[in-house]
């Protein structure tokens, strides 16, 4: 489907004020050739054509095989004067295959139309047969490659000559803004194409060969400072690589060193959990000590109070010894019962004496396991201080390991960030650069097509002047 939208371009409501300063003069040049009273718009669009000669009196009938394109040219006409609308018709129909009459009209348009035909005879042979003799067809056409959804083959003069001068006579031909503008008769006969027409032609080759020489030297020019602009983001390219390779090696190193943190953390949390596990094994060992060390210093007060106990019994017995002594000079006749009473004194006194060596050994060992147990509590008090100080040396590493890995993860989100940057860049200037060199591409095809044109022309006019 061609979509197309002629009419607007015309009047402003669509494209650019270039296209459609070139639109309206293509249009008017058309209503300029139209000839007699009797028109035939082939391929009529949106109507414009039609509805301008309309407007000047020129009875008309505009086909077009787009139904769409039909019902806006009949919504337009239907604004138009009441005069016009009944000089003014339009008809969905075939170009091929024509249902007027033989000799029916003054003037045949084919505006635009070649260009989108596979095989345009047939229509050439209609707009033959429709004109009366000496009526004119007139035909705007895109000269060489004009880039559109619809269009078949770019249209060259080689092939379009002899399609024209087998069926018309008196060809005129001129060239506008890269569009073909020809003019030509239905006379009775139809001849070879001559050399005053091929001196035409090879005039509007070459000056179509100049405006495409031109646009390839600007596009050339274009190539050129984008290849620049290449090379350069190229070696910026390589620049940034190299920066992503060490980037890429730091933070590699960033996250080695922080799987390094990481086990080193989980180390020292271990060695802590075992620290804490050996100063409460060894807490609760000196609270036994120090449970044993009130049991033992609890027996050693009794010891002593024991000997204090048989100082007291040593002191009554002797004592009694003395008044035994005093009472001797009197109590002669109790000699032997207090001889057998000093007697028993003297076995007590040794049993006394000998509890009092026991307790003495007592109190001397226990001594010594307090000395012992004072001992193992200052070595069990410096291995607790020793282990306070391993917990805030291990606390106070953790913390720095704990800033180095903060550090090192903001240095890595800062280099993702501005890998991404670059990588993007690099993204844009190649899909930049593969979109100009098929623009080249076509641009040097375009090149070969119009040259070879031009030989073509050149050689059927030097075999037209021979003849």
């Amino acid at each position: 489907m061609n979509a197309d939208r002629i009419a607007e371009v015309y009047e402003g409501s669509h494209g650019t004020p270039r296209s459609q300063e070139l639109a309206r003069e293509r249009v008017h040049w058309m209503c300029r050739q139209a000839v007699g009273d009797e028109i035939l718009d082939i391929g009529c669009s949106q109507g414009i054509v039609s509805l301008l000669l309309g407007r000047e009196g020129r009875g008309v009938v505009g086909i077009d095989r787009e139904r769409q394109a039909i019902a806006e040219a009949e919504r337009r006409l239907a604004l138009e004067e009441p005069s016009v609308r009944e000089r003014v018709t339009f008809v969905e129909a075939e170009a091929r295959a024509l249902s007027f009459a033989d000799a029916t009209f003054d003037t045949v348009l084919l505006g635009e139309v070649l260009e989108h035909l596979i095989e345009p005879e047939a229509v050439l042979d209609e707009a033959k047969r429709v004109l009366r003799p000496g009526g004119r067809i007139v035909v705007t056409t895109p000269y060489g490659l004009f880039p559109y959804h619809d269009h078949k083959d770019p249209v060259y003069l080689t092939e379009l000559l002899p399609l024209l001068s087998r069926r018309f006579g008196k060809l005129g031909i001129e060239l506008l803004h890269q569009y073909l503008f020809i003019v030509g008769e239905r006379t009775p006969r139809t001849s070879k194409v001559g050399a005053d027409l091929l001196g035409q032609s090879l005039a509007i080759a070459e000056q179509r060969l100049r405006v495409q020489d031109r646009e390839v030297n600007i596009q050339r020019s274009a190539v050129k400072r984008i290849s620049t602009d290449l090379e350069a983001a190229r070696a910026d390219a390589a620049e940034r690589a190299q920066e992503l390779a060490a980037l890429t090696m730091q933070r590699d190193a960033a996250v080695e060193a922080a799987q390094r943190l990481d086990a080193a953390e989980a180390d020292l949390e271990r060695r802590e959990l075992r620290l804490a596990d050996d100063l409460r094994e060894r807490s609760e060992r000196a609270l036994r000590l120090e449970v044993e060390r009130d049991h033992l210093v609890v027996r050693a007060a009794a010891a002593e109070a024991t000997v204090a106990q048989l100082g007291e019994r040593v002191d009554a017995a002797a004592a009694s010894a003395e008044q035994a002594a005093r009472r001797n000079a009197t109590l002669e006749g109790q000699r032997d019962t207090f001889q057998q009473r000093a007697s028993e004194l003297g076995a007590t006194l040794g049993r006394v004496q000998q509890q009092m060596e026991t307790a003495t050994a007592a109190a001397a060992e226990t001594q010594q396991s307090t000395a012992r147990l004072e001992l193992a509590l200052a070595r069990r008090n410096d291995e607790l201080e020793h282990v306070q100080a391993e917990r805030d040396r291990v606390a106070a590493e953790r913390e720095r390991l704990s800033a180095d890995l903060e550090e090192t993860s903001v240095a890595l989100d800062e280099t993702n960030t501005h890998l991404t940057d670059r990588e993007s860049t690099v993204e844009a200037l190649s899909a930049e650069r593969a979109r100009l060199q098929e623009r080249v591409a076509q641009i040097e095809a375009e090149r070969e097509r119009m040259e070879h044109a031009r030989d073509g022309a050149l050689t059927a006019r030097q075999a037209a002047e021979a003849d």
